[in-house]
């Protein structure tokens, strides 16, 4: 029953709360419309430009999804068509309608945005006193009295409405945008540390490998200086050491889980032409939370990769961790030849699809801020330079 409703009124999980609500509102009016209509001519009413109104909401609602200014264009045909041609056809400020128009602000809150949705709710309580003055003209048995104070109840009941729940659906978007973001940062987590442990399994499987063919190489290094052919022997043993050019450490530190990532994606860089400059000055008494930081220098690595992809000459990545007394210090420099977006503080993505991007920066702000840390990014001089400090704590007993 639950399933056939939602197929009905076309709601889906995955779709935001607002288009859900708009489904529902469009479905309500073609039926109201339609009741309408069928009412009309069966009492000899004008019924036509009820007819036109069903056909239109139809179309929207068969159509709004392929032709997106449909959206906005509903509620202005809704305000300044629909809304005052219902009103002149009833009782109008002593009918129904008016309290309709309470809903009809509910709607507006809750399924437009910003400066629109201002709008739309001032063109409503606007088109409201036009309206009941209106009234007041045409149908001289209402008592101006009774008219005022229905009129003052009725938008103080709109504007109460419109403000509480605009700011309801603010609250709600932020939290959405809260949860995308946590889901997205542990998203990114899983694939860094998936993708470090399938690092660190293709080395332990070549050292496995390599050890079956241990002896092997002892024997065909042994019989060549044994046959005293030293430059093949040395040419061989030149060859091995090639091959294991992966077991070298780019970085060395104590902490293995932010040693086994660095390694992962400088070495990534490295077989893209970047140079790779680090120094690392790490006591090995530091506590702290080694996976978010791991995360962190992912975060920073990726962008820094991403932004060497578009430059041609002096490819580098200069990372620094150092220990100042009570914060871990990390900054990495990288020169880029791209314009930056930069938003209320906030480097934004480049990439065209933007709303999947540009989570990078957000994750690291927001585990420094976890951490009791900072964040500032300089771009001078064709340089990004990304700097944070973490609080830690550092026991040397």
């Amino acid at each position: 029953m639950i399933e056939n409703i939602k197929l009905l009124f076309h709601i889906d999980e995955s779709k935001n709360l607002d288009e859900c609500i708009l489904d529902v509102c469009l479905i309500i009016a073609i039926f109201l419309t339609g009741v309408g209509s069928i009412l009309n001519m069966l009492y000899g009413n004008y019924y036509i430009l009820d007819l036109v109104f069903l056909v239109w909401w139809l179309l929207v609602l068969i159509f709004r999804k392929t032709y997106r200014w449909l959206k906005p264009l509903i509620y202005i045909v809704l305000i300044y068509i629909v809304f005052p041609y219902n009103w002149v056809h009833s009782s109008g400020i002593s009918g129904p309608l008016p309290y309709y128009s309470i809903l009809l602000a509910a709607v507006i809150s809750i399924t437009t945005r910003g400066k629109y949705r201002r709008f739309l709710h001032i063109s409503l309580m606007i088109l409201m006193i036009i309206m009941i003055y209106y009234d007041q003209l045409r149908l001289p048995e209402l008592k101006l009295l009774n008219t005022v104070t229905t009129s003052i109840q009725l938008l103080t009941m709109v504007m109460m409405i419109s403000l509480l729940l605009s700011a309801l659906t603010n609250l709600y978007s932020k939290e959405k945008e809260q949860r995308n973001l946590y889901d997205s940062v542990v998203e990114k987590q899983n694939l860094e540390q998936l993708a470090c442990m399938e690092y660190l399994q293709n080395i332990n499987d070549q050292i496995n490998a390599d050890k079956h063919d241990f002896n092997n190489h002892l024997g065909i290094i042994y019989g060549l200086i044994d046959s005293s052919d030293y430059n093949q022997a040395k040419n061989y043993l030149e060859k091995i050491i090639s091959r294991e050019d992966y077991l070298k450490s780019i970085v060395n530190m104590p902490y293995s889980t932010i040693r086994a990532m660095l390694n992962y994606k400088l070495t990534l860089a490295q077989k893209k032409g970047v140079e790779v400059i680090t120094v690392t000055d790490l006591p090995a008494d530091l506590s702290f939370n080694e996976f978010d930081l791991a995360i962190i220098l992912a975060n920073l690595i990726d962008n820094a990769i991403e932004a060497l992809n578009l430059v041609s000459i002096n490819k580098f990545i200069d990372i620094k961790l150092a220990y100042e007394p009570d914060y871990l210090v990390v900054r990495i420099r990288n020169p880029y030849n791209h314009t930056l977006r930069l938003e209320e503080g906030i480097y934004l993505s480049t990439k065209v699809d933007s709303k999947n991007h540009g989570y990078g920066l957000k994750n690291i702000c927001r585990l420094a801020k976890e951490h009791e840390g900072m964040v500032k990014i300089n771009s001078d001089n064709g340089i990004f330079e990304a700097y944070l400090a973490l609080l830690v704590e550092y026991s040397d007993e």
